[in-house]
């Protein structure tokens, strides 16, 4: 019985021992806090919103810069969050300006309707007039290009026509723009991508036809006129173009190819107030006439110059014909 006593007070000894050794060698951790899950986090402070006028300024700014997309998105946002402010509708008279330069009437009447009282007469006279050569088929400011010229690579299975689609432009600019004596493009190459017009004037009293491309001659041919001043003076609009046009003579229509048909192989309509003029720029069968004076009032060109124009002036080309 003693020996059994002995044994557990060994048994209880050793397991004091036991664990006040344990308590030397682990490392106490300390307690873990908990947070409140429901606290948020800060936050930043909330960004500064521009007012109608740093709006109005830095659209002019972007503008200045020939930023069209960017300044549109501004002035956009200064009509839409401050409409009938001072501000507001200034940057309408600058979203009208860009619109009536992309010919896109209807916006251009909407921003039109909204800068009344905060455009000078002057402006509002502008603007109207080129409304309504736009709605005509004048095609405003036909030597400044609405946008800033851009640099394209070449895409494989691009050709000119798909490009032109692709940036809302004309082929027809993309030659000039590039220089091109023919459609063969190459894949890699560089391509300038352009949205001025060309305008073409031709002088009566020089006979030649002039081709100006962003404000400098890039063409020129010689050409023949109506006898006894039947080619008026006045300013058209280049329209319908046509491959071996029939000749709607006098004398009834008269087929492409046959020997009567003088009208060469390409026809260029020139409309006035968006209606036919009955004139136009063609071709001739007659080479001996150009230069000269023997036409009924159209102007004539040689079969290889018209075709080679066709491929530079788009429709709605300013023409002007001048003494």
């Amino acid at each position: 019985m003693k020996k059994f006593i002995v044994f557990l007070l060994m048994v209880g000894a050793c397991a004091f021992l036991y664990s006040k050794v344990r308590n030397l060698w682990v490392v106490p951790v300390p307690p873990v806090q908990r947070t409140n899950r429901r606290e948020k986090a800060p936050t930043n402070p909330p960004l500064h919103k521009k007012d109608a006028p740093e709006l109005l300024a830095a659209g002019e700014a972007l503008l200045e810069a020939h930023r069209i997309d960017e300044a549109e998105k501004l002035f956009q946002q200064a009509v839409t969050d401050f409409p009938d402010t001072y501000a507001a509708k200034r940057a309408a008279f600058h979203l009208a300006e860009i619109y009536v330069k992309c010919k896109q009437v209807s916006k251009t009447k909407e921003m039109l309707a909204k800068c009344e009282g905060a455009i000078t007469e002057a402006e509002k006279q502008r603007l109207g007039q080129n409304l309504a050569d736009l709605q005509r088929g004048i095609r405003p400011s036909a030597e400044e290009p609405v946008k800033p010229d851009l640099t394209y690579v070449i895409q494989p299975g691009d050709n000119l026509i798909k490009i032109a689609r692709k940036h809302d432009t004309k082929a027809e600019i993309l030659r000039l723009a590039n220089n091109l004596s023919r459609d063969l493009i190459r894949t890699g190459d560089q391509l300038t991508i352009s949205y001025a017009y060309p305008k073409v004037v031709i002088s009566k009293s020089q006979l030649k036809l002039f081709v100006y491309f962003k404000g400098q001659m890039v063409r020129q041919y010689p050409v023949g006129i109506g006898k006894d001043g039947l080619t008026p003076t006045d300013n058209f609009v280049a329209g319908e173009k046509l491959d071996n046009p029939a000749w709607y003579s006098d004398e009834g229509v008269i087929p492409y190819g046959d020997p009567h048909n003088i009208l060469g192989s390409r026809w260029i309509d020139l409309k006035k107030d968006s209606r036919r003029t009955g004139l136009g720029i063609h071709g001739t069968t007659q080479p001996e006439t150009v230069p000269g004076r023997y036409s009924q009032g159209c102007v004539r060109l040689l079969n290889n110059d018209v075709e080679e124009l066709c491929k530079l002036v788009p429709e709605g080309t300013l023409v002007e014909i001048r003494d």
